[in-house]
C-alpha cells in the first residue's frame, strides 16, 4: 500500500516537472516570436532617410593629402555601389588639377609671403559626399569647397545620376522632346520667384541668364524619391549671400517635360 502511494507520488512529480518544462519552452518561443517584428521595425527605423531599401549601402572612404605645406586637401568618395568608380576617378582628377593649379614649388619665399600663405593659412580643397536614391536612380553628390585666398571660399556642387544598369543619365536624357529645355526653364523661373527670399534678392536679369534654356544651367540635379532637385551654383541666379540654391519639385509636376 505504501509502495503504491509512493509510486503515485513520484508519477505526479514527474508529470508536474514535464509540464513545467513544456510551459517554460512555450513561453520562451512565444517571446522570440513576439520580439521578431520589433527588431524588424527597429532596423527599418534606423535606415538613412531618403534611401530606398532596394539600393545597397554605399561605403565611403576619405582622403587627406598634406604633401604640400601650403595646401590642405580632404575628400570623401564612394568605394562601392553603382557609379562609384567613375565618381572616385572624378574626385582624383579634381585633386590632381587643384595641386597643379596651386604648385608653389617654384615660388620664391617673398611670393609665398605676399600670398599670405603659411602653415596655418593654406589653400583648401574640401570635398564632401552624399547620395540620394529613387526606385530607378541613384544620384551621387559632391560638395566641393575651394579657398584660394580672398574674402571667402566658394562651393560648387556636382552630381552624377545612374540607373540600376550602371548607365549615367544627363538631364537631356530625360527630356520628352526638343521643347523640354525651354519649358523647364520657364517652369523653374516661376518656382524660384514663389520663394519670397529669392524674389526679394534676385534681379530679373540675373535670373533670366542663370535659368535661361541652356543645358549647362541645369546640369546639377538630384533624383530623390518622388522628387527632383535642381541645384543652382553660387552667383548663378543670385548674390553670394543666397549660397547654393536648391529647388525641389515633385516629379508628378514635370511629367510633360521629363520622363522617369
Amino acid at each position: 500500500m505504501k509502495k503504491s502511494i509512493k509510486s503515485k507520488s513520484k508519477s505526479k512529480i514527474k508529470t508536474f516537472v514535464i509540464c513545467l518544462i513544456l510551459f517554460i519552452i512555450f513561453i520562451y518561443f512565444k517571446n522570440i516570436l513576439k520580439d521578431t517584428p520589433n527588431k524588424e521595425i527597429e532596423k527599418n527605423t534606423n535606415q538613412k532617410v531618403g534611401v530606398v531599401e532596394n539600393w545597397p549601402e554605399i561605403k565611403i572612404d576619405k582622403l587627406e593629402d598634406n604633401s604640400s605645406k601650403y595646401l590642405d586637401i580632404k575628400a570623401e568618395f564612394p568605394v562601392s555601389g553603382i557609379g562609384s568608380l567613375s565618381v572616385k576617378n572624378e574626385i582624383q582628377n579634381i585633386v590632381k588639377q587643384f595641386k597643379i593649379d596651386n604648385d608653389f614649388s617654384n615660388k620664391k619665399e617673398d611670393e609665398i609671403v605676399f600670398l599670405g600663405l603659411d602653415k596655418d593659412n593654406r589653400y583648401t580643397l574640401d570635398i564632401t559626399y552624399e547620395n540620394n536614391t529613387s526606385e530607378k536612380y541613384i544620384t551621387h553628390r559632391l560638395n566641393q569647397y575651394v579657398f584660394t585666398g580672398g574674402a571667402h571660399g566658394s562651393i560648387v556642387v556636382k552630381t552624377y545620376t545612374y540607373d540600376k544598369n550602371g548607365k549615367r543619365y544627363l538631364l537631356q536624357d530625360l527630356f520628352i522632346n526638343e521643347n523640354s529645355l525651354e519649358k523647364l526653364s520657364d517652369f523653374l523661373k516661376v518656382k524660384i520667384l514663389e520663394n519670397k527670399d529669392y524674389k526679394n534678392n534676385i534681379e530679373e536679369d540675373w535670373l533670366s541668364d542663370g535659368a535661361s534654356p541652356k543645358i549647362e544651367n541645369f546640369e546639377a540635379f538630384i533624383i530623390d524619391g518622388e522628387n527632383i532637385i535642381f541645384i543652382f551654383q553660387q552667383y548663378q541666379i543670385g548674390p553670394y549671400v543666397l549660397g547654393i540654391i536648391e529647388i525641389k519639385i515633385p516629379i508628378k509636376e514635370l511629367v510633360e517635360i521629363l520622363k522617369f
